[in-house]
């Protein structure tokens, strides 16, 4: 019976659903060093107004809720970099993942970006990791003590 017990247990350990522990947080980090890459890449081509890589990193149902409600799909978030339009043309923060949540293909990150919080949505598609959503919310002003 106790040599029965051992073989269950042993049998329990190497499955997937006990062993997952080591290899979901391989997953988290290598998948916090591709999203890394991406904003860094985003970056880049901001930096430089490099309309083909922008292309590839926006995905083309990208939506930018801006903290007035303004929506911009990825056609018009390009032209607004390409523009130099104040928002849009400006490099933001790589995140520091305080609030990394990863679904699958789907990353959900929450940081603070020149005074406002912002949820973005990141989604691998074809192998690629691209821009599907970023929504701002203006951050409202310390009070003074």
């Amino acid at each position: 019976m106790k040599m029965l017990l051992t073989v269950v247990l042993l049998m329990l350990l190497a499955t997937p659903a006990f062993s997952q522990g080591s290899t979901g947080h391989d997953k988290d980090d290598k998948t916090k060093e591709e999203i890394q890459r991406l904003f860094g890449e985003l970056n880049d081509a901001i930096t430089k107004k490099d309309r083909a890589r922008l292309e590839k990193i926006y995905a083309d149902e990208f939506q930018f809720i801006r903290p007035s409600g303004a929506v911009l799909n990825k056609t018009s978030q390009i032209s607004g970099i390409l523009g130099n339009d104040a928002i849009s043309s400006t490099p933001i923060g790589i995140p520091s993942f305080d609030s990394f949540m990863l679904f699958g293909d789907v990353v959900v990150l929450r940081h603070t970006v020149r005074g406002s919080a912002v949820t973005s949505i990141v989604v691998k598609k074809n192998g690629q990791w691209q821009l599907l959503q970023a929504q701002s919310t203006r951050l409202a002003p310390e009070p003074l003590r």
